[in-house]
């Protein structure tokens, strides 16, 4: 098993994954299999989903727009990714059909968020602006602010029930808020830490 770290095949694998991979041993390589190689040109292992095999191989991370730069052969792959460990949970790996057909919905998911995202983006800014949400659904939110010790320096976190919708890391002086709650927070609150502004 190898550990994952880094975003490019984010969310189908997430650092700190213990991924269970296996050779290929002459099996064919497959659009969709998720498979670990060595970069051809740098010393450095890697884990992508392979998107053609037309004449050489080429691999995309799944939270990648395009395709890696590289092409490989069969000599540059150490195998795929079957399974990955997740504290004590074991996720499915699928590839071929599977995998390039659950890749395809992710790569459609990701785009038509940035798109709604760069439309909606005013508006949502204008709402957390206003206060407008806020107001109209305070008697239904309940967010509590919590401060906990990291070494020598303080997180703070606000939690709406047991979700953390925003973070102000140990050392750090600006409030990490998740969307789309920054229209149920009231900047104000904030100011009770060394945060100079929130940003999603």
């Amino acid at each position: 098993m190898i550990n994952y770290a880094g975003p490019s095949m984010n969310p189908t694998l997430i650092d700190g994954d213990r991924l269970n991979v296996i050779p290929y041993n002459g099996d064919r390589i497959r659009v969709g299999d998720v498979i670990v190689f060595q970069h051809p040109d740098k010393n450095l292992l890697m884990v992508h989903r392979v998107v053609s095999t037309s004449s050489r191989i080429i691999t995309r991370g799944d939270n990648n727009r395009c395709p890696d730069r590289f092409s490989l052969t069969p000599e540059h792959i150490t195998g795929k990714v079957v399974s990955a460990l997740r504290g004590k949970k074991h996720i499915k790996i699928y590839g071929g059909k599977t995998g390039w057909f659950l890749a395809l919905i992710l790569h459609t998911r990701i785009y038509l968020d940035k798109k709604v995202s760069a439309l909606l983006h005013p508006l949502y800014h204008w709402l957390a602006e206003t206060g407008l949400i806020r107001r109209i659904f305070k008697p239904w939110i309940n967010i509590r602010k919590v401060s906990f010790q990291r070494g020598k320096e303080t997180e703070h976190q606000l939690l709406m029930g047991k979700t953390i919708i925003a973070r102000l890391p140990a050392g750090a002086n600006q409030w990490i808020i998740k969307r789309p709650f920054k229209v149920f927070i009231d900047k104000s609150s904030l100011q009770t830490t060394k945060s100079k502004e929130a940003c999603d």
